[in-house]
């Protein structure tokens, strides 16, 4: 299983936001997923998109793969909130890749 180290920018530490960072898709189809009971997030389905994740918590999309949560580095000069990511599973995702193998 391939592992992928990212660096996204987002505009809020929701669920939605930050699932569609990991797995690069778009924030209102990640929402409507989110709705359908497609992500779990620290082993519990969530349908809630405005969910607001932390640092060390743990996503599983469907069958797009897991990404956790690690550091959360700040605000960028926009105002959004910059955070590292690490991806295992399907390719994808937004960001600055760096291999972690």
């Amino acid at each position: 299983m391939s592992m992928k180290e990212l660096e996204a920018s987002v505009s809020s530490l929701r669920l939605d936001a930050v699932a569609a960072a990991c797995f690069g898709c778009s924030r209102s189809k990640t929402a409507k997923d989110i709705k359908e009971g497609l992500v779990v997030l620290e082993e519990k389905v969530c349908k809630n998109p405005a969910q607001k994740v932390n640092q060390g918590d743990t996503i599983i999309y469907g069958n797009r793969g897991q990404c956790l949560v690690g550091e959360v580095m700040g605000l960028t000069r926009s105002k959004r909130q910059k955070v590292k990511l690490t991806r295992s599973g399907k390719k994808g995702g937004k960001g600055v890749e760096t291999d972690t193998a």
